[in-house]
């Protein structure tokens, strides 16, 4: 995560990027929900978010995958980067990762350009940016969040959370000892 973050950030091109990226590392969004954000999804000190809105290809907005709108709590560190890329003139309406020339951002050209261009650059096996998601909720359930709270941030079902993901943390389920 680290690596990839810090290549986006000193990246020559695609620096641009970055905060999407760290984006999508923290809060387990899917790439559609990040790239419909608005500043009317966010309170006054960008602490908490609502997440109810997806951009699909082709620049249609329309309701999350699951048809459920979340809202939870953000990080102080996502709340002060949230807060330093407003722009000074905004709207409600105003994308908070808009693309480089304005307008929607474009999740095939973003992942066939400066993705696989970063990733190239950090040896690191191609994945795609959806793995940003799944890294969110790895690395969450590796630090011991609750898998029904993740469930909750990310819009997952948790039957879903846990048959993916859970069997996949620190080599798989384990007992514990009990007695």
């Amino acid at each position: 995560m680290r690596l990839i973050l810090s290549e986006f950030r000193d990246d020559r091109y695609y620096a641009y990027y970055a905060d999407f990226v760290e984006f999508l590392l923290s809060t387990g969004c899917r790439i559609g929900e990040a790239i419909a954000l608005q500043w009317k999804h966010l309170n006054d000190d960008c602490s908490k978010i609502w997440i109810g809105e997806n951009i699909s290809r082709g620049g249609i907005r329309n309701a999350t995958k699951t048809n459920r709108a979340r809202q939870f709590k953000l990080t102080s560190k996502l709340q002060q980067l949230l807060l330093q890329r407003r722009p000074a003139q905004w709207t409600e309406d105003t994308l908070v990762f808009p693309a480089r020339k304005g307008g929607t951002m474009d999740d095939h050209a973003f992942c066939n350009r400066a993705w696989l261009s970063v990733l190239a650059k950090t040896a690191i096996e191609y994945r795609c940016p959806y793995n940003c998601r799944h890294t969110f909720i790895s690395h969450s359930l590796a630090k011991g969040l609750s898998p029904m709270l993740i469930a909750e941030i990310t819009g997952h079902d948790p039957e879903v959370l846990f048959k993916h993901y859970a069997a996949d943390i620190q080599g798989g389920l384990q007992l514990l000892e009990l007695m």
